[in-house]
């Protein structure tokens, strides 16, 4: 029983002393099956926001897109370079769910241009969080998904 407690002390310690610096490293992470509470501080450049009081921020950096939800007063726009810190709470279903603790602009960065992928390369996860092309129809639009 010592043995097991001292593993799980072992793995935790690790993850708390291990901070996530970019997004292919969320995505590594995600492969091997770590899931929540993982520190983090990255800098991106911000590709797209959402309004409201918990604005939502989708950011990339040299090797991928990373998500997360922001509840501090900073409001970046895109286009702006940040560097946010916080916990990496929920990776599940190959998404990368990032709450931030802080949010700095650093000042301005250049978005990246978005990348022509295949239509079949979509759930892969390869893409998650990036500005991404795609060619295709249209077959069925919702309601609600229209604003």
């Amino acid at each position: 029983m010592l043995n097991i407690l001292s593993s799980a002390f072992l793995l935790c310690s690790a993850n708390l002393t291990n901070v996530v610096r970019t997004a292919q490293a969320l995505t590594d992470m995600l492969r091997q099956g770590i899931v929540t509470n993982i520190p983090y501080e990255m800098r991106g450049v911000v590709t797209g926001t959402w309004p409201g009081e918990e604005q939502a921020i989708v950011a990339q950096d040299e090797t991928g897109g990373f998500f997360l939800q922001n509840y501090g007063r900073t409001r970046p726009a895109i286009g702006d370079l940040i560097q946010a810190s916080g916990h990496v709470l929920v990776l599940r279903n190959r998404s990368r769910w990032s709450y931030s603790g802080h949010v700095m602009i650093l000042g301005r960065g250049e978005v990246p241009p978005a990348q022509r992928i295949a239509l079949s390369d979509l759930r892969s996860g390869r893409y998650d969080w990036q500005r991404i092309v795609v060619s295709g129809t249209v077959l069925n639009v919702l309601e609600d998904d229209v604003q």
